[in-house]
C-alpha cells in the first residue's frame, strides 16, 4: 500500500515540529521549503492537522506551528485518518447495478463487500495505532527539540545539522 502525499507530508510535519529546537513554532514557509512543496499546498495539509488537533497555529509575530499534543500520543493511524477515509463499496455500487439487475442478491453482495472493506479498514487502523510517531525518533531529540529549522533554511541542511544525530546507528 502506498501512502498518499498528504499522509506522508503530515507525518513529516509532525516529526519536524517534534524536533523543533526548544519546541519553537515553525512557519509554514520554512516547512514547505524543507519539504520542497508549495507553501499554498502545505497550508491545506496544515489546516487539516490543526482541525484534527494534532498541531496548533499562531499568527502572532514569531508564531507558526507547534504540536497540538505530545508526539508520544500521536499514532500513524491518527495522521492517516486526517487525510484518508474508510473505503466503501457503496461508492461504486452504480457499477453493480449497471452490470447486474437491481435485486436482493446485488444489494446483498454490495453490503458484504462494504462490510469486508470496513472490517479491513478497522484492522488496518488498529495495526497503525501501535506505531507512535515518537517511535520514529531518538527520545532525547524530541524531548528537548534539537533542530533550528530556520537555520536549516538559512545555512543548508549539512551546516545547520552538523553534530545533531537524528538516527541511531547500527553498531
Amino acid at each position: 500500500m502506498k501512502l498518499s502525499k498528504g499522509v506522508e507530508q503530515g507525518v513529516f510535519v509532525m516529526l519536524m515540529l517534534a524536533l523543533s529546537k526548544n519546541h519553537q513554532p515553525v512557519r509554514s514557509d520554512v516547512l514547505s521549503h524543507i519539504l520542497d512543496v508549495s507553501d499554498s499546498y502545505l497550508k491545506k495539509i496544515l489546516r487539516k492537522l490543526v482541525a484534527a488537533g494534532l498541531i496548533d497555529s499562531s499568527a502572532a509575530p514569531g508564531g507558526g506551528f507547534v504540536l497540538g499534543r505530545p508526539i508520544e500520543t500521536v499514532t500513524l493511524a491518527d495522521v492517516l485518518t486526517v487525510f484518508e477515509e474508510a473505503p466503501s463499496a457503496k461508492q461504486s455500487e452504480d457499477f453493480a447495478y449497471r452490470v447486474f439487475l437491481s435485486c436482493k442478491q446485488t444489494e446483498s453482495s454490495v453490503e458484504r463487500v462494504d462490510a469486508t472493506l470496513q472490517a479491513g479498514w478497522t484492522a488496518f487502523l488498529s495495526e497503525l495505532a501501535h506505531l507512535t510517531l515518537s517511535d520514529l525518533l531518538i527520545r532525547g531529540n524530541y524531548r528537548e527539540g534539537v533542530v533550528d529549522w530556520n537555520q536549516v533554511v538559512r545555512e543548508g541542511r549539512e551546516a545547520a545539522m552538523a553534530g545533531i544525530d537524528l538516527a541511531e546507528r547500527d553498531e
